[in-house]
């Protein structure tokens, strides 16, 4: 190769070497975004986050209306005895919240709270079919017992049953515990032998001092579940049944941010 070859050359291969640095330098830099998203407590604590919420979204509104009014969780009962989630009127609302106090909905923006009423599938089936007078007690039988609680206060989610396929929330008022419990509806209610049983999931989400609380409105207030995380974020798209949710948190000291998105209901 001639002189005159080497300095044609010369400048094409600076500009290829430079590509190829450019290349290799970003590829680096993602490597290193990517370390510090998977080596971190806060990104196995988003993951926990998400594992942990998938289920309830997309079991949420089974066997509910997608909004009702606040009395349909309240057959007839005094104020101070209306479960909170009745109050909520829809299956999920997003808002703003101090800790989780103070719930402000959110709109089509995002929010700080998450609240969600859902079901627990409890393995269990209606063996004869269950029918219903409105505010009217009624003997159920299912193939098992679908709680282990023998609390019947109606404050709480955990004396509420849902059937798919229905849209009427049923209490339980005797027998809690056992596979004949004695159940009460706001309105007449037939649910066909077969149907699967499930348990009422009402919960609130929200972030305080670095860890995700839940409230499940079971009577066992609100729990630290998840820690490593410094905001959540959730978004809904009330015309799409669509729910997003970011986790923020830290990595060294770098702030990073992961996310999903879901389809609310089966």
């Amino acid at each position: 190769m001639t002189l005159v070859e080497v300095l044609t050359a010369l400048p094409l291969f600076v500009l290829l070497s430079g590509g190829a640095l450019f290349v290799m330098q970003n590829a680096v830099e993602s490597f290193h975004r990517s370390e510090d998203y998977v080596s971190g407590a806060g990104w196995s604590s988003a993951e926990r986050v998400f594992a942990f919420l998938e289920t309830p979204v997309k079991h949420c509104g089974v066997g509910l209306p997608e909004r009702w009014q606040a009395d349909l969780f309240s057959p007839p009962l005094p104020l101070y005895s209306m479960p909170a989630w009745s109050l909520w009127q829809k299956n999920v609302s997003v808002g703003d919240s101090v800790d989780g106090y103070g719930f402000r909905s959110a709109g089509a923006g995002w929010g700080n709270t998450l609240r969600l009423v859902s079901c627990m599938p409890t393995g269990n089936v209606v063996l004869k079919e269950l029918q219903a007078e409105a505010n009217v007690p009624v003997k159920s039988l299912f193939s098992g017992a679908v709680k282990e609680e023998n609390t019947v206060d109606a404050r709480l989610s955990v004396s509420w049953l849902l059937f798919p396929g229905t849209e009427v929330p049923v209490r339980i008022v005797r027998e809690a515990a056992g596979e004949s419990p004695t159940v009460t509806a706001r309105v007449p209610l037939a649910v066909p032998w077969g149907t699967p049983v499930c348990r009422l999931l009402a919960m609130k989400v929200f972030v305080k001092n670095g860890t995700v609380y839940v409230d499940y409105h079971d009577g066992s207030h609100e729990q630290p579940m998840f820690h490593g995380v410094q905001a959540l974020g959730f978004r809904l798209d009330e015309e799409r049944r669509l729910l997003g949710v970011k986790v923020q948190f830290a990595a060294g000291e770098k702030a990073l941010e992961a996310s999903r998105t879901w389809k609310l209901g089966l």
